[in-house]
């Protein structure tokens, strides 16, 4: 008689499969190429996408401001730029651990390169010079700012888009307030003027405010800007949402709307 085969469940077979791999994990066979391969695809991935980091940060500060896709890119927040190496480093760990590295030089790129980021090791809780806070205070409370300008106790704050929060401004100590459109001057020496500058505008709002203090028998000015927001164009490119508008050729998909916000673009610089 022919002996009957036996008959093994599909999840059976796979434990078997995954055994003989591990069986064979230090011999030379299928699993040791899969596994060079992966390494070489994961390095080959890391190091191009570091490669087209510095790319895009080297567009952004140089021509940022000078093309319309370039530009979206300046208003969003900077940690998007390493979620390629975050996803990845999980990988680095289990497969290639000196990648790690890599992203490291990403995160010092986007830190030191991009952002700008300093170490200050100065012992000194404070120095000689006016001491000036600056904060657009739009769309925030003002309270979330008093615990640092206790420690700091500036000599002079600079407040954009003060609007909603003038009546609450006074509450802080100083001995002299004055304000000029959405913009708030707080000071610790005598406020002579102050003046917006309606002939630099844009949607009928002045870009920057102008203030002169009495500082030690001689008179200063301090200057506060608020560059226009991108908000109103951003909405204009995205339009009723992305998928929708290319059926329909507007937002970003229009020629027109492209035009108007390559327009915002030279007006800002």
């Amino acid at each position: 008689m022919q002996p009957t085969p036996t008959h093994r469940s599909p999840s059976a077979r796979c434990f078997d499969w995954i055994k003989k791999v591990l069986n064979e994990r230090n011999t030379p066979g299928a699993f040791q190429k899969i596994f060079r391969r992966l390494r070489l695809g994961l390095t080959l991935v890391t190091v191009a996408c570091l490669v087209v980091l510095v790319a895009i940060i080297f567009l952004l500060r140089g021509w940022g401001e000078r093309h319309w896709i370039l530009s979206i890119g300046l208003f969003l927040p900077a940690i998007l730029w390493l979620v390629p190496f975050i996803l990845l480093t999980p990988f680095h760990l289990v497969i290639r651990p000196k990648l790690c590295w890599i992203s490291l030089a990403a995160l010092l790129v986007i830190g030191f390169g991009y952002l700008d980021f300093h170490w200050n090791f100065s012992q000194k809780e404070s120095v000689a010079g006016l001491t000036l806070l600056s904060n657009n205070v739009g769309g925030r409370s003002f309270e979330t700012l008093s615990a640092f300008m206790e420690k700091q106790q500036p000599d002079v704050i600079a407040l954009q888009d003060s609007w909603l929060i003038a009546h609450r401004i006074p509450e802080y100590p100083a001995s002299y307030v004055s304000r000029a459109g959405e913009y708030s001057l707080l000071s610790k020496f005598p406020i002579r003027r102050a003046e917006a500058f309606w002939g630099l505008a844009y949607r009928e709002r002045p870009v920057a405010a102008r203030f002169e203090l009495d500082y030690h028998d001689q008179t200063i000015v301090i200057y506060s800007v608020h560059m226009p927001t991108p908000r109103f164009e951003f909405a204009k490119l995205r339009g009723r949402g992305f998928l929708r508008e290319l059926i329909g050729h507007q937002g970003i998909y229009s020629a027109d709307v492209r035009r108007d916000y390559q327009e915002y673009i030279e007006k800002r610089i």
